[in-house]
């Protein structure tokens, strides 16, 4: 029998290792961020690839997925290099939001 797979926001559950919670983006990353770029940026940081950080907020964003203590943040830029734009799930994981770095 086949079983469905059981994705998290796209992503196949046994790849996630935190909940995204509601998502939420500014309008600046909309208006800024082409829509498959913003799915693949979700894919990437519920998978714990945070992409342009700095080697603290990567050690950061590790101990929070383990510890649920503190937010997670992942920081990409779109594929043409016209925009930065982060990636935030909040320290209860109730809320994930993508914005520009101004808007945050």
């Amino acid at each position: 029998m086949n079983r469905p797979d059981l994705t998290h926001h796209g992503v196949p559950m046994h790849l996630c290792r935190f909940a995204l919670g509601h998502i939420v983006a500014t309008p600046g990353v909309l208006d800024a961020v082409p829509v498959d770029e913003l799915l693949g940026a979700l894919r990437r940081h519920v998978t714990c690839d945070f992409g342009d950080v700095s080697e603290s907020d990567r050690r950061a964003s590790e101990h929070a997925v383990i510890n649920a203590d503190d937010y997670i943040l992942s920081v990409y830029a779109t594929a043409d290099y016209s925009a930065r734009f982060y990636v935030v799930t909040e320290h209860d994981r109730s809320v994930t939001t993508l914005c520009l770095p101004e808007e945050r």
